[in-house]
């Protein structure tokens, strides 16, 4: 009798323990869908668009967020990279007017601890699959300053930002590329790198999801 009881009490608790493990994992799931939802900073999407309205000029833009990170070519010849610490970001735009009127940009955003000035003019120019592709902006206006770096452990304590208008042909033909090269002209010297595996599949799914 007494190990039939205990038997019981056993079964009890487990049962208890185990309803307690699924709801407590339940919630689990509940926090991270909700955190999702309202695109909180603690879940780390490496996918991850913006949406901005500009109520006053009539258009809505859609950034990739850091959709080409720019890490550097698989070749260290051709990763012809500052000597100083730096984030460069090659991110896609889509607009879209009231009237019906659709555009794209090319988004250049480039971090370190001293300033690249991106050119104007003919300041990126993109080698796809080694077909040049030039695009010509007014450089780099937007420029901002930190002094504790852009991100936790940055050294990075300026910004720059730079855009250029693209074709929709353009960037369906850069995402369906084996190999992109990147050359960003400034005024004090140059910058060229390569889109990674990462960079790719961004590129596709933006172009997938937003232009075709």
């Amino acid at each position: 009798m007494k190990f039939i009881f205990m038997s019981l009490l056993f079964l009890m608790f487990f049962s208890w323990g185990k309803v307690t493990a699924v709801k407590a994992e339940e919630s689990l799931d509940q926090l991270v869908a909700e955190a999702k939802k309202h695109n909180e900073d603690i879940f780390y999407d490496p996918y991850k668009i913006s949406r901005e309205e500009d109520k006053f000029e009539g258009f809505t833009t859609y950034t990739l967020v850091e959709g080409g990170k720019l890490f550097g070519c698989s070749d260290d010849e051709q990763d012809k990279r500052p000597t100083l610490p730096t984030g460069v970001y090659f991110d896609p735009q889509k607009y879209t007017f009231k009237n019906g009127k659709v555009s794209y940009k090319i988004k250049i955003v480039f971090e370190s601890s001293n300033w690249l000035f991106i050119g104007k003019g003919k300041s990126l120019v993109l080698l796809v699959d080694d077909k040049k592709i030039i695009f010509s902006g007014p450089g780099s206006k937007k420029r901002e300053t930190s002094e504790n770096g852009f991100f936790e452990n940055s050294e990075a304590t300026v910004k720059e930002t730079a855009f250029y208008s693209v074709t929709k042909d353009q960037l369906i033909q850069i995402s369906n590329a084996n190999e992109v090269r990147v050359r960003i002209i400034g005024e004090k010297e140059n910058l060229e790198s390569c889109f990674n595996q990462h960079d790719f599949v961004s590129m596709k799914r933006f172009v997938k999801e937003m232009i075709q």
